[in-house]
């Protein structure tokens, strides 16, 4: 046997061992001021055996540090047939001048190749007055079956305000997670070569903040909690780089909107509907101001499982406080997709805050698709730029696909003082997305865009509107037995191919002041603007009623015929538009 040992862990996890039966280590120590030595790697101490923890430099220079050679705190290889990584140890170097060519590393060991994890990153924190070093400062993980993550490198200048906190995995790509406990609001934070970083809380500020490219910056799995990130200067996300929290909301068969059982496994809800026969996951949260992650899909078949339905995603809040973000990048707060016949779980929210929003990249947060199932509702995003709105990329939140895929989630963009609704399906033609009160409609006046196949249902009035627009595919309905009102202070504009419609939302069968009789097993039509029209059999059709130049009723149902089918003979419902501009 192999007897897999996972990395230790200390400035960023150990690794897991190749079967994930052993889990890397955890993370400790404090990023300024660390102090404490590396962490074994694991084995069984017959045959495999982890490597050592490196150990803990302390180094206090009044003067000058000339450094030309090796300072190292590097965990060491495990080694026999599966042993772990050691995770590197901490250096802490306080210095009046800082110079030299050398190299300062807190390495994590490897694990042995195929079998064993390899060791975290340890800690480096060098405070100077001045610096000129040009040398290498590492604190990488360490490789193996799995590469363990990267540490932290802190430097301060004494005069400076702003420190730098670096997290660089060396460039090793497929790393486990690194995290950190320290206060970090005064510090310029950078993440880079293969570095995954946790934000080390449910708030967290800091100066500027930037991902480069191939970097990432996520959540722990299960922060069904919105994860607040808070920068008093910039943040960037360069082409490869992300904020990524797919996944990270509720697991499986949990959450707000959950996915429902029975013979079909529906989709996560959220900001849409999940995919369902009957019905999908719920809709919850505020369009305008969205917290919640999003909802698991439901699993095949229920207790115990032998396929589990998609996570929600995670609940991310971003502010940038009146300076610039740039997404070249992405940020995503997707669901993940369901298991075998198993539905895809929603997607999460994005708030977002910023002086200006510019950049190429992608913002989502999409559902996850069902397997042979209902696909996941699209969650919410909101955008709000003070200054101004210069991005050019892609912003999505659409359902999961899917035997029955999801409902588009809503996305509200508030650049000055002009805001949109957005509902967009990205082309699958979904399920519905619900708009009512309860959903909290922005306070003030805003264009509604339906496109991309979506299917709106306004389940209360609408608020008064700017402009409305229902692109082709789309559709803007409302449920049965209620008027659609809608006001618009500009322009509407229904494309070709798009709808406003409310078939059959209506009084239901037989019913309704001009409803249909019945006689002999043969039904009559219902009646309104014009009467019914009588069965073979002899039965009467429906009366007139309402009024010719100002019709606000609905339409009744047609008389019940032999086995009439449920649902069937429904009348019309009621649309009312009030329009200030142009009706196209």
């Amino acid at each position: 046997p192999l007897y897999q040992g996972s990395g230790g862990g200390h400035g960023g996890y150990g690794a897991n061992s190749v079967s994930n039966s052993a889990t890397g280590g955890t993370t400790y120590d404090n990023s300024t001021s660390p102090s404490l030595v590396g962490s074994g790697g694991g084995g069984n101490g017959n045959n495999s055996f982890g490597g050592n923890g490196g150990g803990y430099v302390r180094l206090t220079v009044t003067g000058s540090l000339q450094l030309d050679g090796i300072i190292s705190a590097n965990g060491t290889a495990g080694f026999g047939t599966g042993g772990g990584g050691g995770s590197g140890g901490s250096v802490w170097i306080t210095a009046g001048t800082f110079a030299g060519l050398g190299n300062i590393s807190a390495n994590g060991g490897a694990g042995v190749p195929s079998a064993g994890g390899g060791g975290g990153g340890g800690r480096i924190a060098i405070t100077y007055t001045s610096n000129s070093f040009s040398g290498n400062i590492s604190a990488s993980g360490g490789g193996g079956a799995y590469w363990g993550g990267a540490g932290t490198l802190y430097f301060k200048t004494n005069s400076q305000q702003y420190a730098q906190l670096i997290f660089d995995n060396g460039g090793n790509l497929a790393s486990t997670n690194t995290t950190f406990t320290s206060d970090t609001s005064s510090v310029d934070v950078t993440i880079r070569n293969g570095a995954i970083v946790q934000t080390p809380s449910s708030f967290w500020t800091m100066h500027n903040l930037l991902i480069r490219s191939n970097a990432m910056l996520t959540a722990p799995v299960l922060s069904t909690s919105q994860r607040t990130i808070s920068s008093l200067g910039t943040v960037t996300i360069e082409t490869g780089g992300a904020l990524n929290v797919d996944g990270c909301g509720f697991t499986s068969d949990t959450g707000p909107g959950f996915g429902s059982g029975g013979s079909f496994k529906s989709g996560g809800g959220h900001g849409g509907f999940g995919g369902g026969i009957v019905s999908g996951g719920n809709a919850y949260d505020s369009i305008s101001a969205p917290t919640l992650a999003g909802s698991g899909g439901a699993s095949y078949p229920s207790g115990p499982p032998y396929s589990y339905g998609g996570a929600g995603g995670g609940a991310v809040q971003l502010t940038v406080n009146n300076h610039t973000l740039t997404v070249n990048g992405s940020i995503s707060a997707n669901g993940t997709a369901g298991g075998f016949n198993s539905g895809g779980g929603s997607g999460g929210s994005i708030s977002i805050s910023a002086g200006t929003l510019t950049g190429l990249g992608n913002i989502s947060a999409n559902g996850g698709a069902g397997n042979n199932a209902g696909g996941g509702g699209g969650g919410r995003i909101y955008i709000n730029c003070t200054a101004s709105n210069i991005f050019a990329g892609n912003i999505s939140a659409t359902g999961g696909s899917g035997l029955l895929p999801g409902g588009a989630g809503t996305i509200y963009k508030k650049i000055f003082s002009s805001g949109q609704v957005l509902v967009d399906n990205g082309g699958l033609s979904g399920t519905n997305t619900p708009l009512s009160s309860a959903f909290g409609f922005p306070s003030q006046p805003f264009n509604l865009t339906i496109s991309g196949g979506a299917t709106a249902m306004a389940l209360t009035p609408l608020p008064l509107l700017s402009n409305l627009t229902v692109g082709a595919g789309s559709l803007l309905s409302s449920p049965a037995s209620s008027n659609l009102f809608v006001a618009v202070l500009k322009d509407v504009n229904v494309q070709p191919g798009g709808a406003v419609s409310v078939d059959s939302k209506g009084y239901a069968l037989a019913s309704g002041p001009g409803s249909g009789t019945n006689r002999a097993s043969q039904g009559s039509g219902g009646g309104y603007g014009g009467a019914g029209g009588a069965s073979a059999s002899g039965a009467t059709g429906g009366i007139t009623y309402g009024s010719a130049t100002q019709p606000v009723d609905l339409g009744s149902g047609g008389g019940s015929g032999a086995a009439t089918a449920t649902g069937g003979s429904d009348g019309g419902g009621a649309i009312r538009f009030s329009v200030g501009g142009i009706f196209n």
